[in-house]
């Protein structure tokens, strides 16, 4: 396996840390849902991604199979629960670069996954 980046280290130790105080709330919800975000920084440390590219490119694939379309930037801040659409922005450009996605410029809902995320490299990080 290769080494992780220091941007990859602290995602998944932050989120090992929600998990850890979610696992002392009482909320099931609370805890489902850092157990989610500790999976996929794990999955996305496997992938060669930070855990917010995962995030949005799972958003992406989750978008498009629900709706026949990619969603708009604007879309994916609301799913992803962003704050500006300028962090969108450069995840999407990063997703670009690595060869996850693909983008026509100047044309609104153009992204297409190329790389998805899959069930089988989820399994593969699980077994180790």
């Amino acid at each position: 396996m290769e080494t992780l980046t220091p941007a990859q280290k602290i995602d998944i130790e932050r989120a090992a840390r929600q998990f850890l105080r979610a696992a002392k709330s009482s909320t099931p919800d609370q805890m489902c849902s850092a157990l989610r975000d500790l999976r996929l920084a794990c999955r996305a440390e496997a992938r060669g991604l930070t855990d917010r590219q995962a995030k949005v490119l799972l958003a992406i694939e989750r978008y498009i199979s629900k709706h026949g379309h990619a969603p708009a930037v604007r879309e994916l801040q609301g799913i992803t629960g962003y704050r500006s659409t300028g962090g969108i922005a450069r995840i999407l450009d990063l997703l670009e670069e690595r060869g996850r996605i693909v983008r026509r410029r100047r044309c609104a809902r153009s992204v297409e996954v190329v790389k998805p995320l899959t069930l089988g490299d989820m399994m593969e990080i699980e077994g180790k």
